[in-house]
């Protein structure tokens, strides 16, 4: 979550391409953890949290897939709902942009 704090605020100075390789940082750190995880809702969670940071590291596709797989477990209703909306502003961007 350092990282994460750290890329927040990169952002809120400008620093946009620093804030953007930090959310990286903490996106593959978060989904690596997620990974481990186990039990609900700790897993859900930290997928969420994960997708998230992709989303904020603009790496839409990894967001994306990271949702599907919190989705995939038997997430608890609300972090299912967060996870939907993960999908859906990630679904925004990827039809907004052209992916590479």
């Amino acid at each position: 979550m350092e990282i994460a704090d750290e890329a927040f605020m990169a952002k809120r100075l400008g620093e946009l391409d620093r804030a953007k390789n930090l959310f990286r940082q903490a996106f593959e750190l978060e989904f690596s953890i997620a990974q481990q995880a186990t039990t609900e809702p700790s897993r859900s969670v930290l997928f969420r949290s994960a997708a998230t940071l992709a989303l904020h590291a603009e790496e839409y596709r990894e967001a994306e897939r990271v949702a599907a797989m919190g989705l995939s477990g038997n997430p608890p209703n609300e972090i299912a709902n967060e996870l939907r909306d993960v999908l859906e502003q990630t679904m925004v961007h990827l039809h907004s942009k052209p992916v590479l």
